[in-house]
């Protein structure tokens, strides 16, 4: 079993089409496990790898990172070059599947579209959608977590 140290050394086996799948699989877990922004977006790219078994492993560990890989996942469907990729569309549709009741807006449509007719073109008019009621969601989160902050320092201006 390899051994890995550093992120970089993770980046550069999942990178390397020529090592072994199994190899790549377990740099995909270490980068789960040590993930920052610059690694999810990698990960998202690991979804349309020739590898199944990448691709699946990818997959499985974006959905394990929840809510904080869904932006890039998002965006993956936003790229008409990408959307047509139907290894994207398998992958997005098992991370989102397996997060169903943690994400903060309905995803059932784009759940559909991911599998339904012209997969493609319904994928992006649904995740469009989807990432509208995601940021008006995020913004009502941002705002509440403001106002009892603002509330405070308004009771004090008046002491």
């Amino acid at each position: 079993m390899m051994v890995i140290t550093s992120t970089t050394q993770a980046l550069e086996l999942l990178d390397n089409n020529r090592e072994e799948s199994t190899s790549r699989e377990v740099a995909i877990r270490y980068l789960r496990n040590n993930s920052s922004p610059a690694v999810i977006v990698r990960l998202v790219q690991a979804l349309q790898d020739d590898d199944v078994g990448v691709r699946w492993v990818a997959a499985t560990a974006l959905a394990q990172l929840g809510e904080v890989a869904l932006p890039e996942v998002l965006k993956a469907l936003t790229d008409p070059a990408r959307v047509g990729d139907p290894r994207l569309r398998e992958g997005v549709h098992h991370i989102l599947h397996n997060n169903q009741r943690s994400v903060p807006v309905p995803i059932t449509d784009l759940l559909a579209a991911l599998k339904g007719p012209a997969a493609g073109i319904a994928s992006l008019v649904e995740v469009d959608r989807v990432i509208r009621e995601y940021e008006k969601y995020r913004a009502v989160e941002a705002q509440a977590a403001i106002e009892p902050q603002m509330t405070s320092i308004n009771a004090k201006a008046y002491l």
